[in-house]
């Protein structure tokens, strides 16, 4: 099971450095402390993950948005990603809404089902992430600890391969998407504008 410790200690192995019991315990530690929540949230937010990925329904805002929108449903304070549902003429823009990130939308129906990608927790990391973070880490810190810039582009090379591989494998654990339905090509392979008259062209 993946911790924020043993993820830095990985990142420390990757560019040499001595392993530590607590975040605290060395100079170079702290530093790739201070640096983790963002590294951790950019990763996060740049795919899919199947481990981060979570389904609620969300509650309109009380205020309605000013105009073009009926609704605003602020997003959950985990939300790093919006996985926008697969509908054809979807009306939902994300702005700022009475101090909040949110959805707006003209979609009536309360609560809005939302599916998104949020800031796990490192107990449900998958293996391949936990590596990829630790190399993600490393890279940061490399050229401080070798003074190499060699050393920082190796790390980063493995940085991209155990990426590589860790999105393949969450590509192949999810089942792909249906593609938003045209209703204007669905009623004529279906049938469904024979007799319409089109008027003249």
């Amino acid at each position: 099971m993946a911790s924020r410790l043993g993820i830095i200690n990985l990142a420390l192995q990757n560019v040499g450095a001595a392993r530590v019991g607590a975040v605290e315990d060395s100079e170079l530690s702290v530093e790739a402390n201070q640096s983790y929540d963002t590294i951790r949230d950019v990763e996060l937010r740049a795919n899919a993950w199947g481990f981060a990925s979570k389904r609620v329904n969300v509650a309109a805002h009380s205020v309605a948005p000013a105009f073009d929108f009926l609704k605003a449903y602020p997003l959950p304070v985990d939300c790093l990603r919006v996985l926008f549902p697969v509908r054809q003429n979807l009306d939902w823009r994300i702005e700022n809404h009475e101090g909040a990130v949110s959805i707006l939308t003209n979609q009536d129906s309360s609560p809005l089902r939302l599916r998104y990608i949020s800031r796990a927790s490192e107990a449900l990391f998958d293996p391949l992430f936990t590596l990829m973070l630790g190399c993600a880490l490393g890279w940061q810190i490399a050229e401080r600890v070798t003074q190499s810039n060699s050393k920082r582009d190796a790390m980063r090379q493995r940085y991209t391969d155990i990426r590589r591989e860790a999105r393949r494998l969450n590509a192949f654990e999810r089942v792909p998407d249906k593609s938003p339905v045209d209703e204007w090509l669905t009623g004529l392979q279906t049938g469904q504008f024979a007799g319409v008259d089109w008027g003249e062209q």
